[in-house]
């Protein structure tokens, strides 16, 4: 059966995951992953993330997959050391000192997309190097990965195929980027990227000056991967678990896109995967944060099309952040808002997010102030109580977000 792989990067991503449904999850440590500008988790939350990811029966996969310099080896066998004694034993990786490390340890290796994996040869000798999972190169097709699928199958293997359906995509594809190492000396080959091919660019003609114009100016920006309407076609292709990119991202992201693939992918398992399920998954997932959507090379080569034609958000949707939460209670499920941020309105769609907490959503029923006075809209500057349209658990610091439909927004 398809396992479906989520991202996190704090305790609320960890918690959004878990809830919408992952199967297993994939974090860094600060330091020594592809995302050394995420908000990583330190190295003494391993047995944290260990115990409950075991509580909620979901698997936690450790993510070594950054380049290693000499001198380096020393720490990348202390985070090691601390994932056994955690009871962390999944480790995304492709530096070959890390993969002897990981064998070392016998921990059960998960070949990093870095690894530009792109054939049957390749993936055999991986897997006679000890791996049990490969993460294919990004630029295969369907049709590319049924017949490596097919080979392994062929030839006796065990590895399980690996392969982004949701997230951000590189300009560079699968890695190997010098772009912001080349302009500011920060290597996305090191987790550093400051991506400059999201940026906007006009070329000018080196002898005469002129400037060229483009019809966009994103002209590095790749969209994002969706392959939420064609998700039954990645299962039966042969991938055994379908990643989603994000350790960068927020509660909402994560636990909104999860929970779209979740149902999808259910659904395909029953054969109730619809046109119509289809369009509502895409409905709601097109509520989060991207730079718009396409199928990657799965369907075949990229065209211009694409390629992003904004620089920021393309979503219809933005998240607020209203304000904190300041007192639940529990008997009547009713609790006190700070909103110094923005207003609130009855009827609006509510995100709270919290360290304990993890990630809740739904409608405000009611909004009442400091008079017990039932209102519609609560002013910025002041504190509420709030109704939520279901049971939640709040407590005392959660942030408070709404979600607010941005008008005149082409989101393709």
């Amino acid at each position: 059966m398809t396992r479906l792989l989520s991202p996190c990067g704090n305790r609320e991503t960890l918690m959004a995951a878990i809830k919408a449904g992952a199967d297993a999850v994939y974090f860094g440590v600060s330091g020594m992953n592809m995302r050394a500008s995420a908000r990583n988790f330190e190295l003494s939350e391993l047995d944290l993330i260990s115990r409950i990811c075991s509580e909620y029966s979901v698997i936690p996969f450790l993510t070594l997959n950054t380049i290693v310099f000499p001198g380096e080896e020393i720490r990348i066998k202390r985070i090691l050391e601390t994932a056994v004694s955690s009871g962390i034993h999944n480790i995304i990786a492709w530096d070959l000192s890390v993969v002897k490390m990981i064998r070392d340890f016998d921990l059960s290796l998960t070949v990093s997309t870095q690894a530009g994996c792109t054939n049957l040869e390749s993936a055999l000798m991986w897997e006679a190097l000890g791996a049990k999972t490969i993460v294919f190169a990004r630029e295969l097709s369907l049709e590319n990965i049924t017949t490596i699928k097919n080979g392994l199958i062929d030839r006796g293997s065990s590895l399980n195929i690996e392969c982004f359906a949701h997230g951000a995509m590189c300009v560079a594809i699968s890695g190997r980027c010098f772009f912001s190492e080349h302009l500011y000396e920060k290597s996305g080959n090191r987790g550093e990227c400051l991506q400059p091919c999201r940026r906007k660019y006009l070329a000018t003609d080196m002898e005469t000056g002129n400037q060229i114009a483009f019809d966009r100016h994103t002209i590095f920006s790749p969209k994002d991967l969706c392959t939420l309407p064609i998700v039954d076609r990645l299962i039966y292709a042969g991938i055994d678990i379908l990643k989603i990119e994000g350790r960068n991202r927020d509660p909402y992201y994560v636990h909104t896109v999860t929970s779209c693939y979740r149902k999808a992918i259910d659904a395909v398992k029953v054969g109730n995967f619809t046109t119509d399920m289809k369009t509502s998954l895409m409905s709601e997932i097109e509520k989060v944060y991207s730079k718009g959507y396409h199928t990657g090379f799965y369907l075949g080569l990229p065209t211009s099309d694409d390629f992003s034609t904004i620089e920021n958000n393309a979503s219809k949707f933005k998240k607020l952040y209203v304000g904190r939460i300041e007192k639940y209670y529990s008997r009547i499920n009713v609790f006190d808002l700070n909103a110094f941020s923005f207003d609130v309105t009855v009827g609006d769609h509510f995100i709270i997010t919290g360290t304990t907490t993890g990630f809740l959503e739904g409608t405000i029923v009611s909004i009442e102030n400091n008079e017990n006075q039932s209102i519609n809209i609560g002013k910025k500057g002041g504190l509420y109580g709030i109704r939520p349209s279901t049971d939640v658990k709040v407590r005392t610091g959660d942030k408070f977000f709404v979600l607010k439909e941005v008008k005149n927004v082409n989101f393709r």
